[in-house]
Formats: structure tokens, sequence, C-alpha cells
């Protein structure tokens, strides 16, 4: 599955500790292959992505697994919480993922809205209150080969967490508000902790770690999928030689 503005194709992940969330589940439409929609705003990020593909791979010609959908059955917009409407636009080279130029904020509202293949489709997310890192103080750190150093957030009131690593691996989820972490091998990389909302806390928890098959229920009304979203901190871990 892709996560938006957190994984690539392909990448394997692993779940750590599964987390409790709720929110509002709503039963995939029936019949066919259904849209699938997945999309997780990052606030303090101006690019923010969502994903469409089918249920079933039965339109894909792309390979194994990646099922995205035509783009030009897809007419999706962002509204903010002023009611501004920026466009879902395709990205190039990336089938089935779309991008909308927008600076999202912390504790606002947000809402989904659109046709994917002639069906309505609607979601809305309020996003999280702002995450910090506590540990390590400065947004840099220098550790050898067998160093670490331990990762501690405050806790925001989020559903769960989640560890991003650039170099296309991640951590997991986690309940606590704390991980110990190394340097990438002979690599500068970036640890990001992202706060979830419920909506994108028990979907990507549960196709991880109970690998549910599509269409599943989440919060997209008219599609199958979830409009989630995070905030986030970051420290820049600098292997030293």
């Amino acid at each position: 599955m892709r996560y938006p503005g957190v994984m690539k194709p392909g990448v394997c992940w692993a779940v750590v500790l599964l987390a409790a969330a709720c929110g509002e589940f709503l039963a995939p439409p029936a019949g066919g292959p259904v849209p699938v929609v997945q999309a997780l705003l990052v606030a303090g990020e101006d690019t923010q992505s969502l994903w469409v593909e089918w249920s079933t791979p039965a339109d894909s010609v792309y390979r194994p697994a990646v099922r995205p959908i035509d783009s030009a059955l897809v007419d999706l917009r962002l509204l903010g919480p002023d009611g501004t409407a920026t466009p879902f636009l395709p990205s190039s080279g990336t089938p089935g993922r779309f991008v909308a130029r927008v600076h999202v904020q912390s504790q606002s509202t947000y809402r989904l809205a659109g046709v994917i293949a002639d069906s309505a489709v609607s979601a809305q997310t309020t996003v999280p209150a702002p995450l910090r890192i506590l540990s390590p103080a400065t947004d840099t750190v220098r550790l050898r080969d067998g160093e670490s150093v331990p990762l501690v957030w405050g806790h925001n009131g989020a559903a769960s967490y989640a560890l991003r690593l650039s170099i296309g691996f991640r951590a997991g989820f986690l309940a606590d508000t704390s991980r110990v972490i190394g340097p990438c091998p002979r690599t500068t990389c970036v640890w990001t902790v992202l706060a979830l909302d419920a909506a994108a806390a028990a979907f990507l928890i549960v196709n991880e770690y109970f690998s549910a098959p599509l269409p599943r229920p989440g919060n997209v009304r008219g599609a199958s999928g979830f409009f989630g979203s995070a905030a986030a901190d970051q420290r820049v871990v600098v292997w030293q030689p």
C-alpha cells in the first residue's frame, strides 16, 4: 500500500507495536473494483499527496500489486479551513499519485471533495496538535557506528505515532513517545516522527498488521481508503567517520 508523503511503492515496512485507534468507519461501496483513496496531510509541508488506485488489479498494466487509476477519472479538491479549494493534480511519472500545493496547518480541519469514476467522494480530517521532539534538543546529531541516542517527543493526543526514515525504511507504529535511533551507514539521514489522526492510524495499522484485503472500511464516503492527517517533527542524523 502507498502511504502518501511517507513511503514509496515496494518498500517493506515492519510494525513495532499495534496502537489503539478509533474513528468513523464507512463500508466500501459494493460490487466490482472500488476506488481506494489514501491521503495523509502533513502539517508544515507545502505539498500534500494523495494516491488513488483500484481495489483489484483488473485495470492495471503497470506492475503487480500496483493498480493506479486513470487520472482522467479523478477530479478531487482539497478544501481548506477558509473554504479555499485546491485541486489534486496528477504527479508526472508516478501513476496513481496526485498532489495539491497547500501548506497544511495543525489543529485545522480540511475536507476532500470531488468525483472518482463518476462517483461522488468526500471526507474530512482535523490535523493533530503540533508535535515537538524534546530530545535530542538540537536539529542535527552526529553519531559514529555503534552509537545511539534516545529520540523523545511530547505526547500531543494523537491516535498513534509513526517513524519515517529518509533512506526508505519506516521503524513502525508506536504507542509510546520514545525510540532509540542510530546513524545510517556512511550517509546522512532524517528521522521524522509523525503524530497520526485516528483515521490514518486505524487504516494503516490494520493494513500493515493484519494485511487486510482491499477494499476495507475507512473514512472516505463513496470509496474505500482513508483521508487522514499528521503533525510532524524531525532530526537529522549525520554519520561520523
